[in-house]
């Protein structure tokens, strides 16, 4: 017997709304990480992290299938085979359950799991097509979550909906019932706990489980939740049971009930400490096709932070329980699936390579299964599920695209959040402690300390101390941005690096730029003011960011091992004496571990973007002259970058102008920033030809083909990943070690560095690093989960960088201007535009010398004064716009390659109008 490995079970497609928990549905048909209980690595109070309270096996299907003259076959739907457990009793019954809920090849053989399951993920729909010889029917069931981008209220419904569909391959009419069975968690693990599991008759809708708990501790993530499995359909078609253990005997009797008529009969109310299952069944008549609809709600409010302040969930704002949330879906199950269908086949109907695609959309799976949003309307994401923590800055800076083109209210809801907790005066103990970590401030602070100890006991002592040392020094950490949020969104863990300053101002920008929104540029002004000015006080006299040590947790390390044989208290002591030039850091930067120091071509090249960025928003914001005293720095800080940096072929990876010391590695990321200057529609603020240049070694030397993108490289110097343990080419004893941050690939950076390539028309090498990306990916069984610190890691949600670029999709909501210009498939393109909670079908074709742009909002209006395409043509003889087929007046410019075309009025794009331009070239 041959048989073959499959690679694709590792990660799935998480169901459930955005900040909901989920349940993530893989390949074998099976239901795994039931984080829908404020628990396991979703949960951030850390008691809850460890509880686990389903399985794989706890929620199942199945099928009973009956010719009118045969015998009924049953089988699972999905692959239960391996489990390799034993029930307890007389050796002789020593039975391995392979088949999970119920079935074994020696007791039990007719239930058994169904001979082949396709499996299609594409977020957020998942589709499974189940086939069996033994079947007379075809199997299909697509399930999926609402998913409405512009809709974030029913986006965060904590419910699933499953259409199962049967389809008839004999001549003959077949009976066959749907079997759904569902586990009641609620007393699992929990003292004295009662699980409540009820047959409740929804009117109008069909039957339904409805699970819930009593005695549950007050503080316990299940307190007051529930969860219902609703069955729709009528009532003479259904049937249910509650309170069957979860043991192989009394599932062996449920299987009997079930295959002598396709019903279940029994309790229809019990109350157990043990673990229970519930069984639903819809009986349908099948003469061609039939279909049965499921829906799987839940509501946990007790979600806690680690600190034990209750944070809950937004779904409480609308809802009381699970019951009330599957009526809800039942009633708008038009719109809520009809709208998420649309996306998904907008989304999967493009002109861009199905392949590639599937590698763009397979991170939104991270936007649904990391995300919270609390009852207070407090949006968070984790860096990495269940690692590191929420919302982190600068790895936001290359995941947000997607928040911001899907649903903007997240975005800035995340943006204020941020700017909430920019370091300022009051802020205790942060803006304190991080004043204190420049050692000038320190020195003087330990002379105030020598004539007074209360300084260090009395909190306003110590505030005004500091307060007047900060102002004798001007050594001010106002305007530092915070890292992320730990165990809480209300502690941050570190204000530490010196890229999120700007960072952060390159985000507030571009996004109000796509929003239109003067009011979000307003609110935000004063943090990217004060962000920008915080850099600039620590900037050395060449008017840029300025790397002090410690600057990687690497040198952390180094200095740790140097210093191993102390005993432990102090040692510890040695290492907040010896860490670097500063009490605590204050020049880190994205890349964590890996040490940079003096100036950097990444953390500079970030800046200089930001301040282009912020002389633009010096103009909206009508401070001209604060803006002309941007610009001047800005041109200063680039000329001082390109005579310590740049070396003819690329920026080298840092100098430090005040110990002479270099790294001359070539960086995949170090143009990173520069995205913001193309997707906020900004002149990119260096040369052209020092772009071209940079990626294409950026290319030839950090791309590995069967590695992928590389973080740096020495060129023609020796990596760890051939040559072992190494220390850096850089003199700072520092190690450069197998699976360091350099010699490693990251997600994101491999999509924000194609999609900069896709810009920049160098299609061929963006292809190789996506092709790369997806096969690595695809080969760990891991698609839809990408890994760097923690899983389903935020970072990559660059993806949608790659879909914008690939589009040549940009709107400016100050201008109102729509720029279209897709790098593949130029005279017969078809795809889904975002903008900002706007979507819609947009298409471009060219035929009998005329270029015919359709653009159809689905969802949201759209106002567009302007629209820029590319020339496809020679000369132009005409343009012609209509919308829903009534001429619209406008006249239009050429730029080189461009055509812009220029309403006499602006155009209001509602839902399902079409906005139509020809335009007409000369033969």
């Amino acid at each position: 017997m041959k048989t073959r490995h499959n690679y694709g079970n590792l990660s799935g497609i998480p169901l459930g709304g955005i900040g909901t928990g989920s349940v993530e549905i893989r390949g074998d048909g099976c239901f795994y990480e039931w984080h829908i209980f404020n628990n396991g690595s979703w949960a951030l109070r850390n008691t809850d992290r460890e509880l686990e309270y389903m399985d794989k096996n706890d929620f199942f299907l199945a099928v009973r299938v009956k010719p009118k003259d045969g015998e009924p076959v049953i089988r699972l739907l999905g692959a239960y085979a391996g489990e390799n457990k034993y029930d307890r009793g007389f050796a002789a019954l020593h039975t391995p359950l392979v088949y999970g809920p119920g079935g074994n090849p020696y007791t039990i053989s007719w239930v058994r799991p169904v001979e082949s399951i396709e499996f299609k993920g594409e977020p957020p729909i998942a589709s499974l097509r189940y086939e069996d010889k033994d079947l007379p029917l075809t199997i299909e069931v697509e399930i999926l979550s609402p998913f409405i981008p512009g809709d974030i209220n029913n986006s965060a419904l904590p419910v699933f909906l499953m259409r199962v569909r049967l389809v008839n391959k004999s001549e003959e009419e077949l009976e066959a019932s749907v079997v759904l069975g569902l586990k009641n968690p609620m007393a699992f693990k929990i003292s004295n706990a009662k699980a409540i599991s009820r047959v409740v008759e929804v009117e109008n809708v069909g039957l339904a489980l409805n699970y819930s708990g009593e005695e549950i501790p007050p503080m316990h993530s299940l307190h007051g939740g529930s969860m219902t499995l609703l069955a729709v359909g009528p009532k003479s078609e259904l049937s249910a049971r509650v309170g069957v253990p979860k043991s192989s005997d009394q599932l062996a009797r449920l299987w009997v009930d079930v295959r002598h008529d396709g019903a279940v009969k029994g309790l229809s109310e019990s109350f157990d400490s043990g673990e229970v299952y519930g069984i639903i069944c819809r009986k349908l008549s099948i003469v061609k096709e039939a279909e049965a609809m499921f829906i799987l709600s839940w509501f946990f409010p007790g979600s806690y932070d680690n600190f034990d302040e209750k944070i809950g969930h937004a779904y409480e704002n609308w809802f009381k329980n699970s019951l009330e949330v599957a009526e809800y879906v039942s009633r708008e199950v038009g719109y809520l699936y009809g709208y998420t269908k649309l996306f998904h086949d907008l989304l999967y109907s493009t002109s861009i390579e199905d392949w590639l695609i599937d590698l763009i959309a397979s991170q939104i799976t991270t936007l649904i299964k990391s995300t919270y949003y609390t009852k207070d309307m407090v949006f968070g994401i984790w860096e990495g599920y269940g690692c590191c923590g929420l919302n982190t800055l600068d790895v936001g800076f290359y995941g947000s695209s997607m928040i911001l083109q899907l649903f903007p209210e997240l975005e800035e809801n995340w943006l204020m959040h941020h700017a909430d907790w920019q370091l300022k005066p009051g802020l205790f103990p942060y803006y304190e402690l991080y004043a204190l970590a420049y050692p000038e401030n320190m020195a003087l602070f330990k002379e105030e300390v020598r004539k007074d100890f209360s300084i260090v006991t009395v909190k306003e002592k110590f505030i005004e101390t500091v307060s007047r040392i900060v102002a004798k020094t001007g050594k001010d950490s106002r305007g530092r941005m915070p890292h992320l949020f730990t165990g809480s969104f209300k502690k941050p863990d570190a204000y530490h690096m010196v890229d999120i300053m700007p960072k952060f101002v390159l985000i507030a920008f571009r996004d109000a730029v796509w929003r239109g929104d003067m009011n979000l540029l307003r609110k935000l002004w004063s943090n990217m003011k004060d962000a920008i000015e915080c850099v600039l006080r620590d900037a050395i006299d060449l008017r840029l960011p300025y790397h002090t040590t410690p600057s990687g947790f690497e040198s952390f390390r180094a200095v740790q091992e140097m210093f191993s044989g102390l005993p432990e208290m102090f040692r510890g002591l040695v290492l907040s004496l010896l860490q670097g030039y500063t009490f605590m850091p204050l020049g880190f930067q994205s890349f964590d571990a890996w040490s940079f120091l003096g100036v950097s071509a990444y953390a500079g090249l970030t800046w200089i973007t930001a301040l282009a960025s912020m002389e633009n928003a010096a103009i909206l914001m009508e401070e001209k002259d604060y803006g002309s005293k941007l610009e001047k720095i800005r041109k200063e800080a680039f000329e001082n970058l390109v005579k310590l940096l740049w070396n003819g072929e690329y920026f080298d990876l840092w100098s430090d102008p005040l110990s002479g010391m270099r790294d001359k590695a070539c960086m995949s990321a170090q143009l990173a920033s520069l995205l913001y200057s193309y997707s906020s529609g900004l002149p990119i603020p260096i040369s052209s030809e020092m772009v071209k240049k940079t990626l294409r070694n950026v290319f030839n030397k950090c791309f590995k083909r069967g590695e992928g993108l590389i973080n740096g490289v020495y060129p023609g110097g020796k990596r760890p990943a051939i040559h072992g343990d190494l220390k850096y080419e850089n003199s700072t004893g520092l190690p450069y070690g197998v699976g360091c941050q350099m010699d490693t690939p990251w997600t994101g950076v491999e999509l924000a560095v194609a999609a900069q390539m896709i810009y920049e028309d160098m299609l061929d090498e963006a292809m190789a690093i996506l092709r790369d990306l997806y096969e690595r990916y695809s080969r760990y069984g891991m698609f839809w989960n990408h890994v760097e610190c923690g899983g389903h890691y935020y970072r990559s949600m660059a993806s949608w960088e790659v879909f914008i670029a690939l589009e040549g999709l940009l709107y400016n909501g100050f201008d109102l201007k729509l720029v279209f210009k897709p790098k593949v498939s130029k005279k017969c393109f078809k795809g889904l535009f975002t903008i900002a909670g706007s979507w819609g079908d947009i298409t471009q074709s060219f035929e009998n010398n005329c270029q015919k742009l359709k653009v159809k909002s689905v969802k949201n209006a759209l106002k567009i004064r302007r629209v820029v395409l590319e020339k496809l043509g020679n000369s132009i003889s005409s343009v012609e716009a209509y919308l829903d087929g009534s001429n619209v007046n406008c006249e239009y410019l050429l730029r080189g390659s461009e055509i812009e075309i220029i309403f006499e009025k602006d155009v209001s794009l509602t839902e399902e109008k079409i906005l139509s331009i020809n335009v007409h070239y000369e033969g």
